[in-house]
């Protein structure tokens, strides 16, 4: 991620040059193939986030649901209503186009979040002393599908599509401060995920969930539970329409590249992002029997090569320093990219 801001860095140096896109880095370092092929990645990966969140909610609010109102969720048009209400919801917050309007909203999201994990470390921390000795049920090494945690892995770090609006939506007096804190984010978060990932399967083993809310007590059982799992959907109703927006402003830039001359190209492109959030709901409902698959899918084919494989490339062609390490790392990046890929597929069911 610091390569691309250094890339950045390099380009707003071009007088006239005022803002940096990851597409345009790719343009400026090989050209149209570059722009093509870091678009071509963030639109996928970005629908992926987006079809994930979608799967997620419909999950825990299914549980909700049944623990509210005694309503069974057993049949596949009652997750087709679910995924489907949540269009009512992306549909108005895709329409704001100004990233700054998300500040407020993703910070409220990353609280909630903060109230779930806080919830989960603590009932997993409870779960574990409260186990006989001798129940562990865990497995040392998964021969079957372990390459699955690369994709899933790098999948967590799903953010690098916003790395450049962040920094270029950041006030000038306060941009050199960025690479140190983008630093400093990467290793809490890196720490965090090992620590949950961690407890919670030392704590539930081979019975982990791909939505580890659901490994919780039942929701009809405990009003904790169903607060987690109320909190976390709300929290990706809020991060959807931010995940989103590259998305937008990449296929915008390709549909819409001059306003209409009726005055009707805010509806056009209206029109174009519900279309957007109809084909992320369509693609989460027939993926949303294969969670863990899907994940590791995005990750390994798309967010891969947008973390490790781009950014290095693109480093050495404009700064012209640090060529050595950036060949480890795409080296690394490529076979990540295969293999987990390979993995995901070859074990979809």
């Amino acid at each position: 991620m610091l390569r691309l801001t250094d890339c950045s860095n390099v380009l707003l140096r071009e007088p006239g040059r005022t803002n940096v896109s990851y597409g345009l880095v790719g343009e400026k370092a090989f050209g149209k193939v570059g722009r093509v092929a870091v678009n071509i990645s963030l639109v996928l990966s970005q629908i992926g986030f987006c079809c994930s969140y979608l799967i997620f909610v419909e999950k825990n609010i299914g549980e909700v649901i049944l623990a509210a109102f005694g309503i069974q969720r057993t049949t596949a048009s009652s997750s087709l209503t679910l995924i489907m209400l949540q269009i009512l919801l992306y549909t108005p917050l895709s329409w704001v186009r100004r990233i700054e309007y998300f500040a407020l909203t993703n910070l409220f999201a990353d609280l909630l979040i903060l109230f779930g994990i806080v919830y989960i470390i603590s009932y997993t921390v409870q779960t574990l002393d409260d186990a006989p000795v001798g129940s562990a049920t865990w497995e040392n090494f998964n021969s079957t599908s372990w390459a699955m945690l690369l994709g899933t892995a790098v999948y967590c770090f799903e953010g690098i599509g916003l790395v450049l609006p962040i920094y270029d939506a950041m006030d000038d007096d306060i941009k050199h401060k960025f690479p140190r804190i983008l630093s400093y984010t990467m290793v809490f978060l890196v720490t965090l995920f090992s620590v949950f990932a961690g407890l919670v399967y030392a704590a539930f083993g081979q019975e982990t969930q791909s939505v580890v809310t659901l490994n919780l007590p039942s929701a009809q059982d405990s009003v904790a539970t169903m607060s987690v799992q109320l909190t976390y959907s709300l929290a990706l109703v809020f991060t959807y329409p931010l995940m989103l927006y590259p998305v937008v402003k990449i296929l915008e830039g390709y549909l819409f590249p001059h306003h209409s001359q009726k005055g009707y190209w805010r509806w056009e492109k209206n029109g174009f992002r519900f279309a957007l959030v109809c084909l992320t709901a369509a693609i989460a409902y027939f993926g949303k029997e294969e969670l863990d698959n899907f994940v590791a899918l995005i990750g390994g084919f798309c967010s891969v090569p947008l973390a490790f494989i781009y950014p290095c490339l693109f480093h050495s062609k404009l700064v012209d320093e640090g060529k050595t390490l950036n060949n480890i790392v795409i080296a690394l990046g490529v076979f990540t990219m295969i293999f987990a890929t390979y993995q995901a597929v070859s074990t979809w069911n």
